[in-house]
């Protein structure tokens, strides 16, 4: 029996390099596959080379009238999956007020609003999965660069966090996801960055694998790299630490490339 075999799956974003492969990896896997996303015509082409019935729903993640459309329609799936993302990577005082408030739109505010719609019928049903993929390592590693970028995800684990314990016990799981970099045409100009600070690049569908793999175990936190999992746990105990053992090096190279 395939693991996910008759079970009802969203996966907003789902014509992105990360989507895509997660779509492809569920599909496999024997999963019904739902593709949300702003642009349909994407959204048919990947259904396309899924090469099995595949779905497809116009919605955009900062519109709640268009997600709660999106759950009246399709009110009991088994995995929602959230492959969104949008990155800001460059000093803050070169921000504007659009980079902003679209992190805080789409990492943050999207994903709370997308938990919104579709939490109440699993807590229903007393059974569920919601998944949001985040940033490097736990979402709270303040990479200088990306200090809004940082800021957004920082949110989504925590609400994250607190939400699991607010309902913990009636059979839901929500799960802060963080991908390793990824071979994806919106990660590749930044290849050269990761290499230099000695970050692997993976296969999008490796990651893919790997958000299955979190989703079977109930994990409400799974982060990519055994590098990355362990700077993060010291950065929690002392972030001075964190700066003597990686952070300081690894600015430098951010530096490099973002810094005036």
């Amino acid at each position: 029996m395939k693991a996910f075999h008759g079970q009802q799956i969203i996966i907003v974003g789902g014509s992105g390099g990360l989507g895509s492969a997660i779509a492809h990896s569920m599909v496999d896997a024997g999963g019904s596959v739902l593709l949300v996303g702003r642009t349909l015509e994407s959204l048919q082409e990947v259904a396309k080379a899924l090469g099995e019935p595949a779905q497809t729903w116009q919605a955009d993640l900062t519109d709640e009238d268009s997600l709660a459309a999106l759950a009246k329609s399709h009110p009991q799936p088994d995995v929602v999956i959230n492959a969104t993302g949008y990155d800001v990577r460059k000093p803050f005082l070169r921000h504007t007020t659009e980079d902003m408030r679209n992190l805080l739109e789409i990492n943050l505010l999207g994903a709370m609003q997308l938990t919104h719609a579709f939490l109440p019928g699993m807590l229903a049903r007393r059974s569920g999965s919601i998944v949001h993929l985040g940033g490097f390592a736990d979402g709270r590693l303040a990479f200088p660069y990306y200090s809004a970028d940082a800021a957004s995800r920082a949110g989504l684990r925590t609400f994250l966090e607190s939400l699991n314990r607010e309902i913990a016990g009636h059979g839901v799981t929500l799960t802060y996801f963080s991908p390793a970099p990824a071979d994806t045409l919106a990660e590749r100009p930044f290849h050269p960055i990761w290499r230099e600070m000695g970050t692997p690049i993976l296969p999008p569908q490796q990651i893919a694998a790997a958000v299955l793999d979190a989703i079977q175990r109930n994990e409400s936190v799974r982060i990519m790299g055994i590098g990355a999992r362990l700077l993060a746990a010291v950065n929690v105990i002392s972030p001075a630490l964190a700066d003597h053992l990686a952070m300081r090096s690894m600015s430098r190279v951010l530096a490099k490339y973002f810094g005036p």
